[in-house]
């Protein structure tokens, strides 16, 4: 509501804080679920609109509810961005660098100067999310591993998830989400069906 000078935006309080506070060790694969479940019903309905986040990351997801029954919501849309049927190509090197996809940092396409990307880059994070809430690591802890996982010279990093004993199903989750090409990541609408969430 507003008055003569100001404007009043009233939101909601979530007292819990966000999901960065719950990772200090791996959560049960079955919470994990649930959480990026969630996760990927709020990018499906952003992207279904045109926006990519740009930010996605454990501390700009608040919890509403803890577990065992996560209750998740998608919060900081201050980089928030309108990408059209994911042709408008994104531009700003904006985000936080441990979920940063490679496109943005320039590793990714033929113009590496260009760092052309999409709302694919909203699919990266959430496999890294993912990977953290799962393994309690980031799957590329420095440039240098990223780089080298974008260019070729490293496979995808599933030892930390087998660590853990994470389902088949669950490494191949992450896995897709963090495909180096971005045209080869699933949209949020097909990954909601990946069989780790049957």
């Amino acid at each position: 509501y507003e008055s003569d000078s100001h404007i009043y935006i009233t939101m909601e309080f979530l007292e819990h804080g966000d999901l960065q506070k719950f990772l200090s060790s791996p959560l049960p694969e079955l919470e994990a679920q649930t959480i990026m479940f969630q996760i990927l019903q709020g990018l499906k309905a952003m992207h279904d609109q045109g926006f990519a986040h740009r930010d996605l990351k454990p501390g700009n997801i608040m919890v509403a509810a803890p577990g065992p029954d996560w209750w998740i919501k998608i919060a900081d849309f201050g980089i928030c961005k309108r990408a059209t049927a994911g042709l408008t190509e994104l531009r700003s090197v904006l985000g936080t660098l441990t979920y940063m996809a490679p496109e943005i940092h320039g590793l990714i396409g033929e113009d590496h100067d260009a760092r052309q990307y999409t709302d694919a880059v909203d699919l990266w994070a959430a496999g890294v999310i993912a990977h953290v809430i799962l393994a309690n690591k980031t799957p590329f802890p420095d440039m240098g591993s990223l780089t080298r996982y974008a260019t070729g010279l490293s496979m995808f990093p599933v030892e930390p998830l087998l660590a853990h004993a994470i389902s088949d199903a669950g490494c191949d989750f992450v896995h897709q989400c963090v495909m180096r090409n971005p045209s080869e990541r699933p949209e949020a609408s097909v990954a909601l069906r990946h069989p780790w969430f049957a």
